[in-house]
C-alpha cells in the first residue's frame, strides 16, 4: 500500500492517523460530559437527552459535510471543527446549572464533531488507492479506536484526581492542538492510481447495486456494534440480579478484549481485506457475528464470554472496513465526499438509533429476546446485502474485485 503512495500521500495519511487518534482521546473524554451534567443537579432523563442532543447535527449535515471535504479539501473543516470543539469545552468552564444555552453547546459539538470525522473519512478514501482502502480504513478505525481507549483513561484519572476545570481545559487543549497539526496536511492528496468506476451501461447498473448493498450493511454493522457495546453491560447484571448466574460476570472484560481483538485483526489481517479472498473472508466474518449474537445468550461463564468477546472482534474487526472500501471504491468519483458522508451518518444512526428499538424489546420482552430480535434483524440485512451483490455481479462479474 505504502509504495503506490508518494511522499506527501504519505504525510497526509500519517498526520491524519495523529489527528484521528488525538481528536477522539479528546471525545472519548466527553463520554464523562453526563457526569458533570448530574453533577450540576440534572436528572437521568435530562442529562441523557443532552447527551443524545449532539447527534442532531451528525444526522443532518453528513453529507453535506462530506461533499464539501470532497470538493474542496478536509483541512479547512476540520480546523474548524477542532476549534470548535475546544472553545466549546472552555465555554462549559462558565455553566453551573442547565438552561437552554447548554443545549446550544451540545449542537455546537456535533457540529464540530461533523466537521471533523466525516473529512477525515473522506480524505482517507481519497488519499488510498481503490485496491488497498479497506486496509487503509481499518488503520484508520485503529487509530479511533486507541483514540477512544486512552482518551477515557485520561478523562477518568483526570475527574478522579482534580477537578471539572482541569477536565474541560484538557479537553480544549488537545482539539487545539489537533487544530494546529491539520495546519501541516498539504493540498490535494488523492490518489492519481485509482480506477475509476464508470459512468453508463452495466457497470453503472452492477456498481450501484453494490453501493446499495453496503450502505445498507453499515447501517446494520452500526445496529450491532452499538447494541452489543450499550448493552452487555446491563444484560450481565441482569444474569446476576436474576440469578441465573452465580458469579458476577466482568463487562470490561468481554468489552475491552472484543475491542483489542478488533484492532489487532485490522492491523494484523489488514492484507487479507484487500486481496483475491476477500468475498470468502466477508462471508466467514457475517457468520462470526450471527454466531456471536447467537452465543451472547448462552453466557454463563467468564471465559465463555471471553471466547464470545473474541469471536465478536475477529468478525466485526474486518466487515466495518471492507464493507466501506467496497462503497467508496464502486461509488463514482464525483459523489464520493457525499457517499463517505452518508456512510458515517448511517452507522451513527445505526449505532445511536437502534439503541431506542434494543431497549424497547428489552423492556417488552427481556435481553434474550432482544439479541435474538437483533439476530434475525443482522440475518436480514445480510440477505438484502447478499441479493444486490449477486445483482450487481449478474450485470458485470468482477466490478466488486475491481
Amino acid at each position: 500500500m505504502w509504495t503506490l503512495l508518494n511522499r506527501t500521500q504519505r504525510v497526509n495519511y500519517g498526520l491524519i492517523l495523529l489527528v484521528a487518534f488525538m481528536y477522539f482521546s479528546s471525545g472519548s473524554m466527553m463520554l464523562y460530559l453526563q457526569r458533570f451534567f448530574m453533577a450540576i443537579d440534572a436528572d437521568e432523563k435530562t442529562s441523557g437527552i443532552l447527551v443524545a442532543f449532539a447527534v442532531i447535527p451528525f444526522v443532518l449535515f453528513s453529507m453535506v459535510s462530506g461533499h464539501l471535504a470532497g470538493k474542496f479539501g478536509a483541512r479547512r473543516l476540520v480546523v474548524f471543527g477542532c476549534l470548535l470543539h475546544s472553545v466549546t469545552a472552555l465555554l462549559y468552564l462558565q455553566v453551573e446549572s442547565i438552561t437552554p444555552v447548554v443545549y446550544l453547546f451540545r449542537l455546537m459539538q456535533g457540529l464540530g464533531h461533523v466537521c471533523v470525522f466525516t473529512p477525515l473519512f473522506v480524505e482517507v478514501g481519497k488519499i488510498i488507492p481503490d485496491r488497498f482502502k479497506a486496509r487503509g480504513i481499518g488503520y484508520f478505525a485503529v487509530a479511533i479506536q486507541f483514540g477512544t481507549a486512552s482518551g477515557s483513561a485520561v478523562g477518568d484519572y483526570v475527574i478522579k484526581n482534580h477537578d471539572w476545570k482541569t477536565y474541560f481545559i484538557t479537553i480544549a487543549v488537545i482539539t487545539f492542538v489537533c487544530a494546529c497539526v491539520c495546519q501541516f496536511i498539504k493540498g490535494e492528496s488523492g490518489s492519481g492510481k485509482e480506477k475509476q468506476v464508470k459512468d453508463s451501461g452495466n457497470s453503472y447498473v452492477a456498481n450501484m447495486n453494490l453501493v446499495y448493498g453496503g450502505l445498507i450493511m453499515i447501517f446494520v454493522l452500526g445496529a450491532v456494534f452499538g447494541t452489543i457495546l450499550q448493552f452487555v453491560p446491563t444484560y450481565f447484571d441482569k444474569l446476576l440480579d436474576t440469578g441465573i448466574i452465580e458469579k458476577e460476570i466482568s463487562c470490561k472484560l468481554f468489552l475491552t478484549s472484543g475491542l483489542f481483538t478488533v484492532a489487532m485483526i485490522r492491523i494484523i489481517g489488514g492484507g487479507i481485506t484487500d486481496g483475491r479472498h476477500r468475498d470468502r473472508v466477508v462471508i466467514f466474518c457475517h457468520i462470526g457475528l450471527m454466531l456471536t449474537l447467537f452465543l451472547i445468550t448462552l453466557i454463563r461463564s467468564g471465559g465463555f464470554s471471553l471466547f464470545v468477546s473474541v469471536i465478536f472482534g475477529l468478525s466485526y474487526g474486518l466487515l466495518y472496513p471492507t464493507t466501506n472500501a467496497m462503497v467508496l471504491t464502486n461509488s463514482k468519483e464525483s459523489v464520493r465526499g457525499r457517499v463517505s458522508g452518508l456512510l458515517t451518518m448511517l452507522f451513527e444512526a445505526g449505532f445511536r438509533g437502534f439503541a431506542l428499538i434494543a431497549g424497547a424489546v428489552v423492556g417488552a420482552a427481556g435481553y434474550f429476546s432482544m439479541f435474538y430480535f437483533l439476530l434475525a434483524f443482522y440475518v436480514v440485512g445480510v440477505l438484502l446485502f447478499m441479493f444486490l451483490q449477486y445483482k450487481g455481479r449478474f450485470f458485470l462479474r468482477g466490478s466488486y474485485e475491481n
